[in-house]
């Protein structure tokens, strides 16, 4: 049984392979044209989806429950941020809680390529577990 906060299950994180990301660099590097550019992945996956890929892979059965947010804050505001403070500190823990996707088509248009799958990276990795 795995206790998550609530809401954290439902982020959408947008994580790049880091070939596409070394790749986006040395192109932003020569187009000084680019002022901005969100580096993302081909696929937004949520926190919920990523760990259902674990739990698969390992043909394991673990349930997850949400607890209140508020009780998890201060858990890790006055624990977790103190004494493992390499592991998370409060600014990593509140970003858990806020989507971070941005244009994948505007990368595959840079590098003139598709993105590499990073759905297929988890599940290729978690098997190998």
């Amino acid at each position: 049984v795995i206790p998550v906060p609530k809401g954290f299950l439902q982020t959408r994180i947008q994580p790049i392979m880091p070939q596409d990301l070394c790749d986006l660099a040395q192109k932003v590097c020569l187009d000084h044209d680019v002022k901005t550019l969100d580096a993302v992945g081909p696929e937004a996956l949520t926190f919920h989806e990523i760990i259902l890929m674990l739990i698969k892979s390992r043909n394991q059965r673990l349930r997850m429950f949400e607890v209140p947010k508020a009780a998890t804050d201060l858990v890790v505001k006055n624990y977790l941020s103190r004494v493992f403070p390499k592991v998370i500190n409060t600014q990593q823990y509140q970003l858990l809680f806020h989507d971070n996707v941005g244009n994948a088509e505007a990368c595959q248009q840079m590098l003139g390529r598709t993105l590499l799958s990073t759905k297929k990276f988890f599940h290729d990795e978690f098997a190998k577990q």
